[in-house]
């Protein structure tokens, strides 16, 4: 006979009493998966930046440039055939075009094509003439140094041309002379001739990269330049001082030359910034 003692009312009671009590597999813990949170990614500290399809086909323009294979005046290819050729959209196109206007590699006029730039020193100079002035003159006593370089640039210049002017270096010296003489008394057209007579010392050199050099020197000084040449006594000053100059650069003595265009310079640098030329 089997025995059903296992199987009574109260051992039934039980056994349903300890399967409630125990949580079921859904409501039980986890155990821990044994994984350890993974870290957060570090920052680069430079990222390379993944170039854009202009910038490529900046790139190859440029090189073409470069090359030879696009001279100074050529047109640069159409819009279409540059996409067709480099298998890019015209937005691409459009960029590297203006990528390569502002380095100064061609030139956009509105209505025509663009065209290959011809690349000369003055044209560099003018391409990076904004940014050196608004730096330039951002720094703290910035127009009193370039003053003083400008000093020292055109003593210098006044010995080489004593030492090496020439007969018609000198004559268009007297030329610059004559029109600030005639321009005495306008003060807008005798700064103009004073400039031209600064500038002429200069070129006597035949230096071109000096001469760029100067006219960027000048163009920095722009904005701290007095609106006229000063009264008509100083005028005055200004055309005996630059007669001595010539009179000393035609004579070929430079130390007096230098003397005398430092002594001159040294009043307009101080007229213009109101100090005593004693501090030049």
């Amino acid at each position: 006979m089997t025995d059903t003692s296992d199987w009574s009312g109260t051992n039934l009671v039980r056994s349903r009493s300890f399967m409630a009590s125990e949580p079921s597999p859904r409501s039980r813990k986890a155990p821990p998966s044994g994984r350890v949170k993974a870290a957060p990614k570090p920052v680069p500290a430079e990222k390379v930046v993944r170039p854009t399809l202009g910038n490529e086909v900046y790139l190859r323009l440029r090189a073409m440039i470069e090359r030879g294979d696009l001279k100074a005046g050529d047109p640069v290819p159409s819009e279409r055939d540059l996409a067709i050729r480099f298998g890019v959209g015209r937005a691409s196109i459009r960029e590297a075009v203006l990528m390569l206007a502002g380095s100064g590699l061609i030139t956009v006029i509105y209505g025509c094509r663009p065209e290959v730039a011809d690349i000369t020193l003055v044209s560099v100079l003018d391409q990076v003439e904004l940014p050196m002035q608004l730096m330039a003159l951002s720094l703290p006593g910035a127009t009193q140094n370039l003053n003083k370089a400008r000093l020292t640039f055109e003593r210098l210049a006044a010995r080489d041309a004593a030492m090496f002017a020439s007969g018609d270096d000198v004559a268009r010296l007297r030329e610059c002379l004559d029109q600030q003489r005639d321009a005495e008394g306008t003060s807008a057209q005798c700064r103009l001739a004073d400039l031209a007579f600064h500038r002429q010392i200069v070129g006597s050199m035949r230096n071109p990269i000096a001469s760029a050099a100067f006219d960027a020197l000048l163009n920095l000084l722009q904005p701290a330049r007095p609106a006229g040449q000063g009264t008509d006594a100083c005028q005055m000053s200004c055309i005996h001082e630059h007669e001595g100059i010539v009179e000393a650069i035609a004579s070929g003595d430079p130390d007096m030359a230098e003397a005398l265009i430092s002594s001159n310079l040294k009043r307009e640098l101080a007229q213009s910034e109101g100090s005593p030329s004693q501090d030049w």
